[in-house]
């Protein structure tokens, strides 16, 4: 399903993944993992297609309808507690939880379900933080009528009943009294879960909801701010993939590059070279490490669709250094290149990669892995595109091997080969070397 047209996605970094593609990562991803029950996260979901493959994944292995009851429920339960989402876009999430809620609607009954996809943004997460030694959740919500801060405490958010008790008091909102929406919020929250401080800053947050209402920019923010603190729920994710978007630093609003130039600053993803504007960071970078820092388990896997040049830009020196914010690193363990696969996005050229990284220690002299797609010259890809699964479309490409390296300690840039051939390799490695030259 796709709402949003394609002449707007490119303007924001975005490129509706096909289904197909979209089954490749999910499988090689579930493959990779090899656990019998996990929980995956698409950060940028768009429309949901990642998310589709992941519930695919699970329904596969059972027949619907000789399934019980209580079996049914038991398997909604774990793909709602299995797969999950989040996007920026509000379109986006509407789509996705449309999409998500009719791949389960075989298993649904009459319960009341709350579907995973929440609206947020990846690159910039609630932090947890402690006021008087109650752990609250924080969050700074900007609009054009300035920005509000947002307060709560991690037992009132992770409660199964917030997003409900938030969405009743729109209503509050509505009635334009701040003391009414502040007793009534405060009201939901257990009273060994608040203080003065936080009491105080429900007092602000109550205040500046119905000063946004009376000027006529209220819109749904209850929701929308109930939505972004959601995100704090999500932990202890096995599996982070798809495909976010493509975003260089200069493109950015001026605001939002502001806001997230200091998360960029903290995790080392600058490179630190001004020539040749390698301080020219992709979006999708920093949302690979922020995720990856705040919600992979320890022998986790992040897979995401991102420009091939990531691999060899100086722009990424830093990024591909990939440290998480207690001083521990991400590995890159394998990459589907797609370089030659017929440009499946359609609307961009830009050559991009499944890269695959875990925890587990790599050394990148000794090479890793690279599985090259060639797409065969009989077909058009807009024929491959029309496909759902990478069975279906196999035969339409030849995969062969190759192998990426790093052949300086001074630079963090891989060399990409076509072919694994070690002999090649020793060859590099006896002539590579460093050089005061700038390109």
């Amino acid at each position: 399903m796709e709402i949003m047209p394609n002449e707007i996605r490119p303007s924001l970094g975005e490129y509706f993944t096909p289904s197909w593609m979209a089954d490749h990562v999910v499988s090689r991803s579930l493959e990779k993992l090899n656990k019998e029950s996990w929980k995956a996260i698409d950060p940028c979901c768009g429309s949901g297609v990642f998310l589709i493959s992941l519930i695919k994944s699970i329904l596969d292995k059972h027949e619907l309808y000789s399934l019980t009851i209580k079996e049914k429920q038991e398997l909604l339960l774990r793909i709602l507690s299995s797969v999950y989402g989040i996007d920026l876009n509000p379109l986006s999430v509407l789509t996705a939880r449309i999409s998500y809620f009719l791949a389960i609607r075989p298993l649904i009954d009459d319960q009341k379900i709350e579907i995973p996809v929440y609206l947020g943004d990846s690159a910039n997460i609630p932090q947890k933080i402690e006021l008087d030694n109650i752990a609250c959740y924080t969050y700074t919500v900007e609009t054009k009528q300035g920005d509000f801060n947002i307060i709560f405490p991690c037992n009132f958010v992770e409660s199964s009943s917030f997003f409900e008790r938030m969405y009743r008091l729109q209503t509050t909102v509505e009635a334009e009294d701040p003391k009414l929406l502040y007793h009534q919020i405060i009201e939901n929250i257990d009273k060994d879960s608040i203080n003065n401080k936080i009491k105080q800053s429900i007092k602000i947050l109550s205040s500046k909801l119905v000063e946004l209402h009376k000027n006529e920019w209220d819109g749904i923010w209850i929701r929308i701010t109930s939505n972004f603190m959601l995100i704090a729920r999500v932990k202890e994710m096995d599996l982070i993939l798809g495909n976010p978007p493509w975003v260089k630093w200069e493109f950015l609003p001026q605001n939002y590059a502001e806001k997230i130039k200091n998360l960029c600053i903290d995790r080392k993803l600058f490179s630190g070279q001004s020539y040749m504007g390698a301080i020219s960071l992709n979006l999708c970078a920093l949302i690979a490490n922020v995720t990856s820092d705040k919600w992979l388990t320890n022998k986790g896997l992040l897979a995401f669709l991102m420009p091939k040049t990531i691999m060899t830009q100086d722009s990424y020196a830093g990024f591909r250094n990939f440290y998480l914010s207690d001083g521990s690193r991400m590995y890159l363990s394998e990459i589907d290149d797609w370089s030659n696969a017929g440009n499946p996005f359609i609307v961009t050229t830009e050559k991009f990669m499944t890269y695959f990284y875990e925890k587990n220690p790599v050394d990148y002299s000794n090479g890793i892995p690279i599985n090259l797609f060639y797409k065969k010259s009989n077909v058009k890809i807009t024929e491959v595109n029309r496909f759902h699964t990478f069975e279906k479309v196999k035969d339409f490409f030849q995969i062969k091997d190759g192998m990426a390296y790093q052949l300086s300690e001074n630079r963090t840039g891989f060399t990409l080969l076509p072919e694994r051939d070690y002999t090649i390799l020793r060859k590099l490695k006896l002539i590579s070397g460093t050089s005061d030259y700038k390109a």
